[in-house]
């Protein structure tokens, strides 16, 4: 079942809102490892824990990860 518009455009605004006071680090630099290693370090997450959070392949946070830090 698609989901509906309106409901998509809510989700976003929602999102939107609470990134809002993150959105000036986007001009930041970015750690040497990447912001998704670095943020996952700092919690003490390992990539296999992330992976089981985000419902995706352990080998697919890494390979996240290793793009990011290339750019």
């Amino acid at each position: 079942m698609k989901p509906k518009k309106s409901n998509l455009l809510l989700q976003r605004e929602v999102i939107e809102k609470k990134l809002r006071p993150w959105i000036s680090i986007r001009h930041d630099r970015r750690p040497n490892s990447g912001w998704i290693k670095a943020i996952r370090g700092a919690l003490g997450m390992t990539a296999k824990q992330l992976a089981d959070r985000m419902e995706i392949a352990q080998p697919n946070v890494v390979a996240f990860e290793n793009r990011e830090a290339k750019g």
